[in-house]
């Protein structure tokens, strides 16, 4: 009798007796604690995504939760299945509409109309249940004072779940120090699959809430432009479909640099920059010192473009960033990878 009236709901009642199971299981599936319950209770139903993430959260129950789900939702899993699908390759439909865009958008505001269509659509295929997931796009600092690239900034961004509404405007600068700096010099994708090995191989590089983490190179022959960057707030989240998928997306997006934005991988030789925290204080301004270098070239009567001064911009973090002292942030251990 037991058995016939077990129910996921009530699996769910069971699990969320501890406020601390409560808690996590709320934090995991990115709803609020009084949601579990009203779900267990029957009081309110879970949205189809939410849903299928439930038994994934709680592995030691899986199995059972699975089937108790599928008692009630015989479809819901047939729909998980068709989502992965999508993991597969680009669509059809996404070329025709990139290269479209490509031939028909005004050239000053195609690169970044295109990056950001690339953007939305690989989170669509990487993340289509919205469990936490950013991806960027990080290209080299044109050199100044130096014939050789010395870093790399955030171009363009976008996530889901706890990073879609701040994420997009998260400026950085990335040097030797990060995996992303590793990647671009050795021109090779590099991932690593939890925090504590992301602590370890980078200290005072990791971002809250970030677990597993993914740098794909754009390369064009032998040059590169910077890096497809991917994060997941999971554990081991990217497989190697998904790792397939993001070298494609890195293909795709090398029409969106201009030949002059390729630089030759032994020109490549980055610096050491200094952990996000410490770089906030700067980048806080920075769009305040776009503007006013825009309004210096017009007193000028100087054309700049905003990319332009925004590329002087970075190139001026970069200077300071190389040249000031910092907290530091090098280490003396050997980098071991999950090389892709």
């Amino acid at each position: 009798m037991e058995e016939d009236i077990r129910t996921w709901r009530t699996v769910l009642g069971e699990v969320i007796r501890s406020s601390t199971l409560r808690q996590r299981l709320a934090q995991d599936l990115h709803v609020k604690p009084i949601t579990l319950t009203r779900w267990a209770n029957n009081i309110s139903q879970p949205r189809s995504d939410a849903l299928r993430a439930l038994p994934a959260a709680l592995p030691s129950l899986q199995q059972e939760l699975t089937e108790l789900i599928e008692r009630e939702y015989p479809n819901l899993f047939a729909t998980e299945t068709h989502d992965s699908q999508r993991v597969q390759g680009i669509p059809a439909v996404f070329y025709a509409r990139f290269f479209r865009d490509y031939t028909a958008l005004p050239t000053n505001i195609r690169d970044a109309s295109l990056r950001l269509l690339a953007m939305q659509q690989l989170l669509v295929q990487l993340d289509p249940q919205q469990r936490g997931m950013a991806v960027f796009i990080a290209q080299c600092t044109p050199p100044s004072l130096y014939s050789s690239v010395s870093s790399l900034f955030k171009v363009i961004g976008r996530g889901t779940a706890l990073w879609e509404d701040t994420f997009p405007y998260q400026a950085q600068l990335f040097g030797v120090e990060s995996l992303i700096g590793n990647a671009l010099q050795m021109a090779h994708p590099l991932m690593v699959q939890n925090a504590d090995e992301h602590v370890y191989l980078y200290p005072g590089q990791h971002m809250a809430a970030v677990e597993s983490r993914v740098a794909i190179p754009v390369i064009l022959a032998d040059r590169a432009a910077g890096c497809l960057c991917a994060l997941s707030s999971r554990p081991a989240s990217f497989s190697p479909e998904q790792i397939a998928l993001l070298q494609d997306y890195a293909e795709v997006v090398t029409i969106t640099f201009s030949s002059e934005e390729f630089y030759a991988l032994q020109d490549i030789k980055l610096g050491v920059m200094p952990v996000f925290e410490e770089q906030q204080p700067y980048l806080k301004t920075f769009q305040q010192r776009v503007l006013q270098t825009l309004k210096d070239a017009a007193t000028r009567q100087h054309l700049l473009t905003r990319i332009q001064a925004e590329r002087l911009i970075w190139q001026e973090f970069e200077h300071i960033f190389l040249h000031v002292p910092f907290s530091g942030n090098t280490t003396d251990k050997e980098l071991f990878h999950d090389s892709i």
